[in-house]
C-alpha cells in the first residue's frame, strides 16, 4: 500500500466547497490491500471513503477523520473473449477499457444492464461476487447507488461487436462514490 506518494492529488477533489481532510489516505493496487485498509479502518473504527475520479458534488469521494482508499492504481483490464466480457480495474478510466476491447474488435456496452458482476470487499472485509444470482441484494443496492456496501474491486461488463457502438460511454473513473465502513 501506497500510504505517501500521490498524497496531494489523493486528497484533491473536484467540489473544493465540500473537501475534507481524511485520518488517512491509501492507494491500494491490488484486492489485498483494499482488505486490509477496510479491516483496519474497521478495528479502528473509521469510516472508508473510495475516491475514483472525485466528480461528487456532494463531495462523497473524502469524508473528515476517515480512510480514503484513492483507487486509481488499481487498473488491470481483461478481455474474455469466450464469455464476452471484459473485466476492470475502479481505477480504470473508460478509455483503457474501450481499447483494450477495441483490440479484438469489440466495444464496451456502459449501461447499467450491461454491468454483469461486480467483485467487493464488504464492510467485513470478505471478498465477495455480486450480480444478479450471487448476492443479488448487494448487486442491486450497488445498482441503485448505495455506498454502504462495501468497496467495488472489479467490475465486470458485457462486450458487443464493435459496430454496435458505445452505448452511455461514463466520463472519469469507473467508481466515483464513497463507501462507509
Amino acid at each position: 500500500m501506497n500510504a505517501v506518494d500521490g498524497l496531494e492529488a489523493t486528497l484533491l477533489v473536484w467540489n473544493s466547497v465540500v473537501a475534507r481532510v481524511p485520518a488517512l489516505a491509501i492507494q491500494p493496487a491490488s484486492v489485498p490491500e483494499v482488505v486490509a485498509a477496510v479491516g483496519f479502518a474497521r478495528d479502528h473504527g473509521l469510516v472508508v471513503s473510495v475516491k475514483g475520479e472525485s466528480r461528487s458534488a456532494a463531495g462523497t469521494a473524502a469524508a473528515e477523520r476517515a480512510v480514503t482508499l484513492d483507487l486509481s492504481r488499481m487498473r488491470e483490464v481483461t478481455i474474455d473473449l469466450d464469455a464476452g466480457l471484459v473485466h476492470a480495474g475502479p481505477g480504470c478510466l473508460p478509455g483503457e477499457v474501450e481499447r483494450a476491447a477495441q483490440l479484438h474488435g469489440l466495444a464496451v456496452m456502459w449501461q447499467s444492464d450491461d454491468l454483469e458482476e461486480v467483485e467487493i470487499v464488504a464492510v467485513d472485509g470478505s471478498v465477495r461476487i455480486a450480480n444478479r444470482d450471487e448476492n443479488a441484494d448487494v448487486f442491486r443496492a450497488l445498482m441503485g447507488g448505495a455506498r454502504d456496501v462495501g468497496v467495488v474491486t472489479r467490475l465486470t461488463f458485457r462486450l458487443a461487436p464493435r459496430d454496435q457502438g458505445h452505448r452511455g460511454r461514463p466520463s472519469g473513473r469507473l467508481v466515483r462514490t464513497a463507501a462507509q465502513g
